[in-house]
């Protein structure tokens, strides 16, 4: 069942008049409020359990030399809710010498990899920051 076949069901199940909606676009009036309770209930079911497989996706992408706080858009990722930081890795050329990054709460991190003037190494460590934005420590 579609999102729109949802919105339909639910107008029949609440007894609103009509045969619609055709569209989810563009609704007012009761229709509207059909369309928007149903947004609001797959929100909810989204966030029922984080580790649905299919809430999951890979991606990859390079750093940038100096660069150290990535978007998901840095990576390709168009439809994003969070970051799986347990689940990082890092390699120069090949997986010959990929590892696991280590995860630091951001406060820490900020206190080691925020201040100062930072030396580019490998990356060994790995956060989330306030804008949602994946960072690494040292800066690349």
């Amino acid at each position: 069942m579609n999102y729109l076949q949802l919105c339909q069901r639910l107008r029949e199940k609440v007894g609103a008049s009509g045969e619609g909606p055709l569209s989810v676009a563009g609704q007012r009036g009761e229709y509207a409020r059909i369309v928007n309770w149903i947004d609001e209930a797959w929100i909810e079911v989204q966030r029922l359990h984080n580790t649905w497989a299919w809430m999951h996706k890979e991606a990859s992408g390079s750093l940038v030399p100096g660069l150290m706080a990535y978007t998901a858009a840095s990576f390709g990722i168009s439809d994003f809710g969070r970051w799986d930081i347990n689940d990082i890795r890092l390699y120069d050329v090949d997986v010959s010498d990929e590892k696991y990054l280590l995860h630091k709460d951001y406060d820490q991190f900020k206190a080691v990899y925020g201040v100062g003037k930072q030396t580019p190494g490998r990356p060994g460590y790995v956060s989330v920051n306030r804008a949602n934005e994946i960072v690494f420590g040292p800066v690349p």
